[in-house]
């Protein structure tokens, strides 16, 4: 016979011969060593099948090891018929799965040991759906031993598993717990924040001593910024002891005088202005309001100014007078603090401060200090923003022209007219029409005299914008401008058959100066109105009244004249050279509007143009036919006075 064999007779319900099958499965399944035979007496007990007979044969189970296994199918079935029976044996199991479980149901507390293996797994068991067990649980915690480990265990047990009866325990004893463990710590703290026994976990809480155990708290709180936990800290009034977040803990619980002054200690407070807290934050400029007047101290505020762009810091320094190793950090703080007559002590000639301080800036400091230098109204500080950044090719021509207006500083006006296009001389010229200034070097004033008497002649001068072209669209004078022709293929050009090729060449011709003399003469006069129109858009000649290219006149404005530079290349200044020497004196209309315009264009670029283009030594420089061209290797960036 075999197991399944044994299964099917007694389990069989045939009468007379059922009998005898029951009888012999029941005695080969009480002899057999086979673990599934403990297991189909069990079923067949709770069945009902042959009830008396299987009690007998399982009550008289010596073996342990069987007797463990009736147990373990016990404590995952928990059959009341089973549990009858072996409450009736009154044998615990020996295993260490199932031993404290049996213990406790049969009642058998004492044997129980209160070491802490013993203790966890008892108090574990305290929510176990079995009346006796909790039982069981309750009357073994009574006995426990009053020593802080003991009370450890039934507290965690009791937070962790929300058990009353354990709690019940611990007040009926008035057990206290002197230093919970971190396990219990750990437990505690999720208490607190889902609000379970808020009391008793904060108490718990407060109760910690162990420095190492406080680091832990203060280490959650670091991450969690739990506001409840946060709470229980500012009771508790013990910071961190460890490296990490000794200086946190001192700013948040207000023992700002505790944290080290020396620079190790500044520097990690100051690190926390950036902290999301803002009572740290605030705890933070108070410390920096303690702090002794050196250079170590002032150095490190204001680093931390600059690096969170701090106003509170910035009450600071203004409050203490703070001086920093590195001037150009206070040039920098007296900038953003409008105070130009402070920055200009710091300054020296080259202009090296502005520089300085304008690199370290951040972006938004950077903002606030061109509006400075724009509204200062001083000389000197526009002189050292536009040495600073040029130097460093960031360098803004309205803002140094706009600030120079401001300031009333028509010498530095007349240096930034190298900035300028005809469009922005023209206010330069109403303005010192209107106020009369006049440069004191004598040829600069006799440049001057000459843009102003210009000016009058311009009259009104109306700029408007046509309709935008269709997208896609490119001017043809653009195009080709932008052809990448080389000066033989220009000349060539001059001979093709194509009038429009030729009105190409003719028109770059003039742009680089390199037509033939008498060549442009001979474009005025050609039979194909391309050419014609080349020649008359380079103003340097004329054609009959009648010719239709005339409108040009007319029609085209004097736009690309009010963009042309002042700063421009020796070509560009000997090209509106030209225009003026064959433009006559004597024009009218639109052609003597056009001739004032270019007359004030070249007066400056005389000065400005690159390569050092400057004007005569003596008052004649007022007549155009008196400039004379000096090229210099190294012309000055700078004019003085």
């Amino acid at each position: 016979m075999n197991l399944q064999e044994a299964k099917s007779g007694l389990f069989t319900k045939t009468f007379l011969l059922g009998r005898f099958k029951q009888n012999a499965a029941l005695k080969y399944l009480s002899e057999s060593n086979e673990p599934g035979a403990i297991d189909i007496l069990v079923e067949a007990l709770d069945q009902g099948h042959r009830s008396r007979k299987i009690k007998d044969i399982l009550l008289s189970v010596e073996d342990q090891a069987r007797l463990d296994h009736l147990w373990g199918i016990w404590s995952k079935s928990r059959s009341e018929k089973l549990e009858n029976v072996l409450k009736k044996k009154n044998a615990p199991a020996s295993d260490e799965t199932n031993r404290v479980l049996s213990l406790l149901k049969i009642g058998n507390t004492a044997d129980i040991p209160t070491d802490n293996g013993g203790i966890r797994k008892v108090l574990s068991l305290i929510n176990d759906p079995d009346k006796n067990i909790k039982k069981g649980v309750i009357d073994y915690a009574m006995g426990l031993p009053r020593t802080d480990e003991a009370s450890d265990h039934l507290y965690r047990t009791w937070i962790m598993l929300k058990s009353p009866m354990l709690g019940a325990v611990v007040r009926d004893q008035k057990r206290t717990l002197i230093d919970p463990s971190l396990e219990t710590i750990d437990i505690l703290l999720i208490a607190l924040e889902k609000g379970y026994e808020s009391e008793v976990v904060s108490n718990l809480l407060l109760s910690v001593k162990d420095p190492a155990k406080t680091d832990h708290l203060w280490a959650t709180w670091s991450k969690s910024r739990s506001e409840k936990l946060e709470n229980v800290l500012k009771k508790k009034n013990a910071p961190a002891s460890d490296e990490t977040n000794r200086v946190l803990s001192l700013l948040k619980i207000g023992r700002t005088d505790d944290v080290p002054r020396d620079r190790g200690g500044m520097r990690k407070a100051f690190q926390l202005l950036g902290d999301r807290d803002k009572e740290v934050q605030k705890r933070v400029v108070d410390y920096a309001s303690l702090l002794p007047r050196t250079e170590d101290a002032a150095d490190e505020i204001y680093g931390a100014w600059l690096k969170f762009e701090s106003e509170p810091l910035a009450s600071v320094i203004r409050s203490q007078d703070q001086k920093p190793s590195n001037p150009s950090l206070e040039a920098l703080f007296f900038l953003l603090e409008n105070k130009v007559k402070e920055y200009l002590t710091l300054e020296n000639e080259r202009g090296e401060r502005f520089q300085e301080a304008f690199a370290m800036a951040p972006e938004s400091f950077r903002e606030k200090l061109n509006n400075v230098v724009l509204k200062s109204g001083s000389r000197r500080l526009t002189d050292a923003y536009e040495k600073a950044m040029a130097a460093r090719g960031d360098l803004s021509s309205d803002l140094v022209i706009n600030a120079r207006k401001t300031a009333g500083d028509d010498n530095g006006l007349f240096e930034a007219a190298k900035y300028m296009t005809l469009t922005g001389l023209l206010d330069l010229c109403k303005r010192w029409t209107d106020n009369k200034w006049r440069p004191t070097e004598p040829r600069y004033r006799a440049l001057v005299e000459r843009a102003v008497t210009a000016y009058t002649q311009v009259g009104d001068l109306n700029i408007a914008t046509d309709t935008p072209a269709p997208e896609g669209t490119v001017d043809l004078f653009d195009a080709f401008q932008n052809d990448t022709l080389n000066d033989k293929q220009i000349l060539e050009g001059l001979d093709d058959p194509d009038p429009f090729i030729r009105m190409r060449s003719v028109y770059l011709g003039v742009l680089r100066n390199l037509l033939p003399a008498g060549r442009l003469e001979k474009a005025a006069q050609s039979q194909d109105w391309p050419e014609r129109l080349a020649a008359k858009l380079s103003h340097q000649v004329t054609t009959t009244e009648k010719d239709p290219v005339t409108w040009v006149n007319g029609c085209t404005g004097s736009g690309g004249l009010l963009t042309a530079p002042v700063n421009c290349t020796p070509e560009e200044y000997d090209y509106f050279g030209q225009i003026l020497h064959k433009t006559p004196l004597t024009a009218s209309g639109f052609a003597a509007k056009y001739r004032a315009l270019t007359e004030i264009l070249h007066a400056f670029q005389s000065v400005h143009a690159a390569g050092g283009i400057v004007a005569g030594d003596d008052d004649s420089a007022m007549e155009p036919e008196a400039l004379q061209m000096t090229e210099v290797e190294d012309a000055p960036d700078d004019i003085e006075f």
